[in-house]
């Protein structure tokens, strides 16, 4: 029996309607930035070593901090909330 290899990546379709939904926005000189960890052991403590970092390149950037219960528990509705409605940007991070 031949072996054969099945790729589950989805083909790449690149149209104008993928990004027509997208609501870009400038981001303000004083940006509140979101890091999100997802619980892995560490995910938090890189993420506040990274703020530290970004904090001096973006002299008044403010950051919200949301860590998950575990890696594959969703945020809850007030986490997305605050990441969504409070947050110029997000970065998402996990530990080892």
């Amino acid at each position: 029996m031949p072996v054969s290899f099945l790729d589950p990546r989805p083909q790449f379709v690149e149209s104008p309607q993928s990004f027509e939904r997208l609501q870009l926005r400038s981001i303000p000189s004083s940006p509140t930035i979101g890091l999100l960890a997802n619980g892995f052991p560490d995910s938090a403590q890189f993420l506040d070593a990274l703020a530290q970092r970004v904090a001096v390149t973006i002299d008044r950037a403010r950051f919200e901090r949301v860590t998950k219960v575990s890696p594959p528990t969703p945020l809850t509705a007030t986490q997305l909330s605050l990441l969504t409605e409070s947050c110029d940007a997000v970065i998402a991070a996990y530990g080892h």
